[in-house]
């Protein structure tokens, strides 16, 4: 019987023991952001990109945060004088950090439905898996890795930088050329400025070269029946 009894003792604190020790000694910690990366390798470029605008700091101490995070590898492909230009003008890289960012906690993305998400910097960054590639993509950008826990949120991995849209859908069509044709057909039907009130909406855009293989009557009726045009663009 006592055999049993010291036993028991020895076993209630042999347990206490370890559970004392696993609770001051957690063998995963939760890192923050920085910490993290760093651990991690393969992060030194986009950590000193966010140090220089002082965000590394601000994206630490948000309460939530969710980061889509370019390898070195991804900006080692940046061409040299961009990068360095870019890291020379404080006002730009922020903008284009801050679209890397956004302020609540968005863990991998196990739908095939796009999904929208808000930077911080108020934009919209848009989530899509793409079949053909079979792989999820954020604006375009490849996403090689999910749900890297940091303290106050999840990080993401690209294999390329994002780039923040500039003006509106509209404007960029403009800048983009080739598309006169289109930008007159939605001014004709009021739907430039549907569009230009727009955030992530995706339009299919025929170049001019396609209304250019338009017969020429079936031209002429939508660009004279815009309530037909805005049926079309909509549809």
């Amino acid at each position: 019987m006592r055999m049993f009894d010291s036993l028991a003792v020895f076993l209630c604190l042999y347990l206490g023991t370890v559970s004392c020790e696993t609770t001051m000694n957690p063998a995963n910690p939760i890192l923050d952001l920085e910490t993290e990366l760093t651990r991690r390798g393969g992060f030194t470029q986009i950590l000193g990109l966010l140090r220089t605008t002082d965000l590394l700091y601000k994206l630490t101490k948000a309460d939530s945060l969710t980061f889509f995070a370019p390898t070195d590898a991804a900006l080692a492909r940046v061409p040299a004088d961009q990068f360095a230009a870019l890291n020379s003008n404080t006002t730009e890289l922020e903008k284009i950090l801050g679209f890397h960012a956004v302020l609540e906690v968005k863990q991998a993305f196990h739908t095939k439905v796009a999904k929208r998400l808000l930077s911080s910097t108020g934009l919209t960054i848009i989530v899509k898996f793409y079949s053909v590639l079979q792989g999820y993509y954020a604006d375009g950008v490849h996403i090689t890795e999910t749900n890297i826990r940091v303290s106050n949120g999840y990080v993401h991995v690209l294999d390329g930088i994002m780039t923040p849209p500039e003006g509106d859908l509209v404007d960029i069509m403009k800048a983009n050329g080739g598309l006169t044709t289109f930008i007159s057909l939605l001014s004709s039907t009021g739907l430039d400025r549907f569009l230009k009130s727009r955030n992530g909406t995706s339009v299919f855009a025929p170049r001019d070269s396609a209304f250019a293989k338009l017969d020429s009557k079936v031209a002429e009726y939508l660009i004279s029946h815009p309530d037909e045009l805005e049926r079309e663009f909509l549809s």
